[in-house]
């Protein structure tokens, strides 16, 4: 008969042999890479909004669909008891690997557009058949006025991905160009617009702590990828 010693290293080397494989299991699972949006979808037209104040306006509207989102641990958490000591269970806990992408800005080939507000939800795509994260920027009315027809506005948004508890992150930036079309900014006019100079009465009593987002030092100058969109995408200059 086995003393109890060589039967309780027995069951250790079993143990952590077991745990090798699954913690080997669940780290090849995990993604090592942020992961790059691959089916995105936008929408930008005027549409109506509450605001903070409990009215109503109309906004220009940014809605993008599709940029990736990850809160979800990919790991398992491993317990190995030791049965034959008194030492409490063991456990190992992966980090999680989490991120997203933020705010959607719009930028010309003259001007970095900030929204004013953004929301960002859960919903469902009848078409894929899966939800999806969307992203909704809303800007002032009179904030693409000196905009012509067709030219190419670029939206824009850092993701970032990493491991919580290691403290790193990798940064990932998407841009995407569309024209300009001015037949798709229908207003209504049951609504009063949301415009630069309805804002800046609001700003000037806003709620005491309320974060502008408009604000320059809270705008980081985003016009550096609309230059590489524009050289990406028409190399010709066309």
């Amino acid at each position: 008969m086995r003393s109890a010693t060589s039967h309780f290293l027995s069951r250790l080397r079993t143990g952590m042999y077991g745990l090798l494989i699954l913690l080997s299991v669940s780290l090849s699972a995990q993604p090592n890479a942020p992961i790059w949006p691959t089916d995105v979808q936008y929408k930008f037209n005027i549409g109506t909004y509450t605001w903070t104040d409990s009215n109503s306006y109309q906004f220009m509207v940014l809605q993008v669909t599709g940029l990736p989102d990850i809160n979800t641990e990919y790991s398992k958490i491993i317990e190995l008891e030791l049965s034959l000591s008194d030492q409490p269970a063991f456990t190992w806990q992966q980090d999680p690997y989490s991120g997203g992408y933020g705010y959607v800005s719009l930028i010309s080939k003259d001007q970095t557009f900030a929204p004013v507000m953004v929301l960002k939800e859960v919903v469902y795509d009848s078409v894929s058949g899966f939800h999806q994260i969307q992203h909704t920027s809303l800007f002032l009315t009179d904030d693409f006025d000196r905009i012509k027809q067709d030219e190419i506005l670029v939206l824009y948004s850092r993701g970032g991905f990493g491991y919580v508890s290691q403290n790193h992150m990798d940064m990932i930036n998407y841009t995407q160009g569309f024209r300009f079309d001015k037949s798709d900014l229908i207003r209504n006019g049951d609504q009063p617009l949301a415009d630069n100079k309805w804002y800046a009465a609001w700003i000037a009593q806003a709620p005491p702590g309320y974060w502008d987002p408009r604000k320059s030092e809270h705008v980081e100058d985003l016009h550096q990828y609309y230059d590489d969109y524009m050289q990406s995408t028409y190399p010709d200059g066309r």
